[in-house]
């Protein structure tokens, strides 16, 4: 009987040999296609690069999505191997006493049980018209369940935390212009930081009462501090003529340049969407095919 760790693997072999094949779109499959999954039986099969998994509508026949029917997003390989035994959950930083839990340790604590609901922000992107790129979801990228276990609250009590220990939180939000009509940065910063935490208080109303600090980084702050030219955080937009074979140029897209050693593995080359890793992934896959 094949379980699930099983067909990972499979599936991983099978990514790596579709990967050798010129197709644009083996990572993006535009018509779903039905697969047997161990545990996850009757999913549409969105992507076999990372398994993407989309659950058909016809499920969504409880208020509860049921775990085999529970759609599945992955930015990156899942691990094929994984021992229980030995996962620790670490807390350090600002705390009296830093800890590591086992689930041994966390089974035994106070259990609370929250419902959520979790959409993929890229559920129905296959219904767009005209089609853009990225996994093609239809509706089914997108499930409620009942989520249970200790409180985050209750383990950071373990550890400890310091006075000094505060939540930091991070916005990103777009879309802000490099070059400005008429004014620049300098002046437009602090009214640009104003209307963020306005517009999240029209869903976190006492939001601005619990601001400490508060930094913000404009498009001229992510060129001059970070080196993003024109501030832009993916090097490049993820616009049909920069992605796949084109991003960041055609020829270069394996990630090898015409300078010998030289490889390419920021987010200037594909898939090029912020900080999953699968830039560097691939390259370094690129990279140790070369060495052989």
């Amino acid at each position: 009987m094949n379980s699930r760790r099983d067909f990972l693997k499979q599936i991983s072999a099978a990514a790596l040999a579709a990967g050798a094949a010129p197709s644009m779109l083996t990572w993006a499959l535009p018509q779903g296609q039905s697969v047997d999954v161990p545990g996850e039986d009757g999913m549409i099969l969105r992507s076999f690069r990372f398994v993407d998994l989309e659950t058909p509508v016809e499920y969504f026949n409880t208020w509860l999505t049921p775990v085999p029917h529970f759609f599945v997003r992955n930015h990156m390989h899942e691990p094929s191997e994984l021992d229980p035994n030995d996962w620790r959950l670490s807390i350090g930083g600002e705390v009296e006493k830093p800890i590591a839990l086992d689930l041994a340790v966390l089974s035994k604590m106070d259990a609370h049980s929250v419902v959520n609901t979790l959409e993929c922000a890229g559920n129905g992107r296959g219904l767009q018209r005209p089609q853009v790129p990225g996994i093609q979801w239809g509706k089914g990228a997108v499930g409620t369940a009942r989520f249970s276990g200790p409180r985050l609250r209750d383990v950071l009590q373990r550890a400890g935390v310091k006075p000094a220990g505060k939540h930091v939180m991070s916005i990103y939000m777009q879309f802000a212009p490099y070059k400005l009509k008429s004014s620049d940065w300098a002046q437009q910063s602090i009214p640009l930081r104003d209307t963020v935490i306005k517009t999240l208080a029209q869903y976190a109303p006492d939001f601005p009462s619990k601001i400490l600090a508060v930094q913000t980084l404009t498009p001229q702050d992510l060129e001059t501090t970070y080196g993003l030219t024109g501030g832009h955080p993916f090097h490049g937009e993820l616009a049909l003529d920069q992605i796949f074979t084109m991003r960041p140029l055609l020829g270069w897209a394996r990630y090898a340049t015409p300078v010998k050693h030289l490889y390419l593995c920021g987010n200037g080359t594909h898939p090029g969407n912020g900080v999953t890793g699968a830039s560097g992934h691939n390259a370094a896959r690129e990279i140790a095919k070369h060495l052989r």
